[in-house]
């Protein structure tokens, strides 16, 4: 498991337990989410835009001002800060389309890390909106643990969920022994960034979410089960 520390936890019990029971699970977190410090006040009748529950977790409280939200599992969590939240897309990009269609007057502002993808601020900005980007969290990359190399290295199949281009870059540049790992990834972006790697196999989650993902894991643990 690569995410953040925190994060697995999560994602492993939509596993079903009696799969969860048959493997054995390695937490190798690629990245460590850490504040910047960075602590914007919001001016009256301001909003705010999450693309990530990070984004929530280093932000100010809501306060029941709005929020415009990535993905059901952001927005649950801006609800629980106090943010009078709505999901307007399942990626940066439909939450885009979304606001450059609906054009909230008010000003709003992008809540993010400074590893970022998709241009939110930006793109909204050149499109006539008051937008603008606060970073409020760094995505530091981490090694592979000692562990999880010596999975790799056993030649034994190695299931590797991964959520972002950047961890898949960074697990492809780790990696000792790729002819064993079956990846799950999130997108096809993030496939394309472990194009140099001789994957076993590769499954793409059919939308850019954790169910998703999780329902491409049990497909591959079906396959090498089956294989």
């Amino acid at each position: 498991m690569t995410r953040p520390e925190g994060a697995n936890e999560g994602f492993l019990e939509m596993i079903p337990a009696a799969t969860r029971a048959a493997l054995d699970i390695i937490m190798s977190p690629l990245i460590e989410i850490v504040a910047t410090g960075e602590s914007p006040t919001l001016l009256p009748g301001a909003g705010a835009i999450f693309t990530s529950a990070n984004g929530v977790r280093f932000g100010p409280p809501g306060a029941g001002r709005p929020a415009f939200c990535v993905g059901q599992s952001t927005t649950a969590h801006a609800i629980a800060a106090g943010w009078q939240a709505v999901c307007v897309g399942a990626d940066s990009g439909e939450l885009v389309e979304a606001l450059m269609t609906t054009r909230p007057e008010r000003s709003l502002v992008h809540l993010g890390g400074v590893h970022a993808r998709g241009n939110v601020a930006e793109r909204l900005s050149a499109n006539g909106l008051k937008v603008s980007r606060v970073e409020v969290y760094d995505q530091k990359l981490l090694p592979l643990t000692e562990k999880a190399q010596a999975a790799l290295r056993s030649n034994r199949p190695v299931i590797v969920p991964l959520f972002s281009p950047r961890t898949a870059r960074q697990f492809s540049d780790q990696c000792p022994a790729p002819s064993c790992v079956a990846v799950a990834a999130l997108s096809p972006t993030i496939a394309r960034s472990l194009a140099k790697l001789p994957l076993a196999r590769l499954e793409i989650a059919e939308t850019p979410d954790a169910e998703a993902i999780c329902k491409s894991v049990e497909k591959l643990i079906r396959a090498i089960s089956l294989g």
